[in-house]
């Protein structure tokens, strides 16, 4: 008994002397933790959960392409560290360069490769209409929130209710077809008739 008293009191003794005797962690690198993301002064919504609730559900959305086959997530897989693994996306021949990560961007100030972004809510934007990405267009996106009732609750819970026209538009089953399947040039000939205002309108649902 004696004997093992001896050794439990050896071993705090032991783990005090090193407890003591440690050396003291340079304050720079005691807290190693992530700070708050830096502030985004152009997007109004960046702390806004529901817009990243929102943001989240589109990110995995295939509709969102022009072939309604290919969303964010193809070349930036959660189980692949956000990336795709891959020299250059194969699901997209004619990009020529490597899909970059999108672990930690809330802290980056540049982004693509040339740094030609200089916000995440800018640089999203560019993958969707992009010919040689998703090749998209921002009147079908607008439509296809318009005509999913799910998308457009969440939609309108964030950034306020679509624009009556848009509303009408989706109601009577406009493009539906389109929407569906997806053509381009249906797409950019639809914009292009409508009025400046209503561009503008369309406009602003895609960058939100």
């Amino acid at each position: 008994m004696l004997a093992r008293i001896g050794t439990i009191f050896m071993t705090f003794a032991a783990v005090a002397f090193c407890v003591e005797t440690m050396p003291t962690l340079d304050p720079r690198i005691q807290d190693l933790r992530l700070r708050p993301p830096p502030p985004s002064p152009g997007n109004r919504f960046a702390i806004s959960g529901l817009a990243a609730s929102f943001g989240q559900r589109l990110f995995f959305d295939s509709r969102l392409s022009g072939n309604n086959s290919e969303s964010c997530a193809i070349c930036h897989v959660p189980a692949k560290g956000w990336g795709d693994r891959e020299p250059v996306p194969s699901r997209f021949p004619k990009v020529k360069r490597n899909s970059q990560t999108i672990w930690n961007v809330a802290y980056f100030s540049a982004f693509f490769w040339d740094g030609r972004a200089d916000s995440l809510w800018a640089q999203a934007l560019v993958p969707l209409e992009g010919a040689d990405e998703m090749d998209s267009h921002r009147l079908k996106i607008a439509m296809l929130i318009a005509q999913d009732s799910y998308l457009r609750t969440n939609y309108e819970a964030v950034f306020g209710p679509l624009p009556e026209f848009l509303r009408r538009r989706a109601e009577r089953g406009a493009d539906a077809s389109e929407t569906q399947y997806g053509s381009h040039d249906y797409w950019g000939s639809a914009f292009a008739a409508m009025s400046e205002d209503e561009r503008d309108r369309i406009n602003q649902i895609f960058a939100n």
